[in-house]
């Protein structure tokens, strides 16, 4: 005869498997919105566009929707061990001068300021990377991204390098207490806010001209790039 579980053990099971869970999300929370989120949104509209991007035509909804999980959940999970490596030792750069003496920060290859510049660079490459990675699972094992779908996706890359580093101005304030020669601390924020604005607008302009949708779409883009300016100067 099975005995039923008991539900204070089966309780306790959840919580602490919540818990774990929540911990998980943690390590990511800062870019799930930023970086997780919107690449699945871009690989999720990139598949439903069809023939520009994929080697579909006639996308179906539902069976594309289905797939949006699977790629959410393959971006989370790298971005999870990515972020782990990245938090867990809190001077990587002392401990790499005994360990690993040869890496390009404790050689003194790069500067701290010079890796962070990188940094940008391999963060927008990321965007790319994992938003091929998307695009190629919501689309179906049965589909290619076409030639202008890489190409779209080059220009998503270059629109996120050069503007990037607003990222920079919520972490000043750490980044001043560690030392860190950030942008705006470097540059001041008045600074970094335009060279943010300015390609903001540029790159609203130059992805309707990428489609060449019309003078309408330049309408709309402009205008939603506009407002992002506005509150970026703001």
């Amino acid at each position: 005869m099975h005995m039923l579980p008991d539900p204070i053990e089966m309780s306790k099971a959840v919580a602490g498997i919540r818990y774990h869970l929540h911990t998980l999300y943690l390590f990511t929370a800062n870019d799930f919105a930023t970086f997780a989120i919107p690449t699945t949104f871009f690989a999720t509209f990139a598949s439903l566009s069809g023939s520009p991007m994929t080697s579909n035509p006639s996308p179906s909804l539902i069976p594309t929707l289905l797939r949006v999980p699977l790629a959410l959940s393959i971006i989370w999970t790298n971005l999870l061990l990515f972020n782990i490596s990245n938090q867990r030792s809190p001077t990587p750069t002392e401990e790499d001068r005994i360990n690993k003496p040869l890496r390009p920060l404790p050689s003194a290859r790069l500067t701290s300021e010079d890796a962070r510049l990188l940094r940008n660079l391999l963060i927008a490459l990321g965007y790319g990377l994992y938003s091929c990675a998307a695009l190629c699972i919501i689309a179906g094992p049965a589909h290619d991204i076409t030639d202008q779908g890489l190409a779209w996706v080059a220009v998503v890359t270059g629109v996120m390098f050069v503007t990037q580093h607003i990222c920079d101005i919520k972490d000043a304030e750490g980044d001043r207490l560690r030392g860190r020669m950030s942008a705006p601390i470097v540059l001041g924020d008045k600074r970094v806010q335009w060279s943010v604005a300015l390609p903001i607008l540029l790159s609203s302009a130059v992805c309707p001209w990428f489609f060449d949708l019309g003078e309408w779409s330049y309408f709309c883009t402009l205008g939603m790039g506009g407002v992002v300016a506005e509150r970026t100067l703001c």
